[in-house]
């Protein structure tokens, strides 16, 4: 594993997920001590016990965005919470070709990003118990 920039993940303001249970978003930061990215994670899985979080994408480019999610749902995470890493090129676009790189892009990132939920992390079931 890389250590070109530490990761702490940092919980963020509590969130309720679609089945009305608590899920923390935490962000993804660079820290000042030399932690791998794996430990950071599992560090907030073991602090925060029963408690759900998922990662934020925070605006980083896709491809960082995939990394970070798979390391987080490796090591605790129960999903992810993504928004200009799945989009953002978009905002740049103008009508029929925004919408056709959405349908195209977007849609394909965000398949992407959630079959990674199939084969990696847990479920929020499992982590309240």
């Amino acid at each position: 594993m890389p250590r070109t920039s530490t990761p702490l993940c940092v919980p963020s303001k509590p969130a309720t997920s679609p089945a009305c249970v608590p899920v923390l978003p935490v962000a993804w930061t660079t820290a000042s001590i030399w932690k791998p990215a794996s430990a950071a994670c599992a560090s907030v899985s073991d602090q925060l016990g029963p408690v759900p979080w998922a990662l934020l994408s925070a605006g980083v480019a896709y491809d960082a965005f995939v990394e970070r999610t798979t390391i987080a749902l490796d090591n605790g995470a129960c999903g992810f919470i993504a928004g200009r890493a799945i989009w953002g090129e978009a905002v740049a676009m103008d009508g029929p070709q925004r919408r056709a790189w959405l349908g195209d892009v977007a849609r394909t990132r965000l398949d992407r990003l959630s079959a990674l939920l199939e084969t990696h992390g847990r479920s929020w079931q499992e982590v309240r118990g």
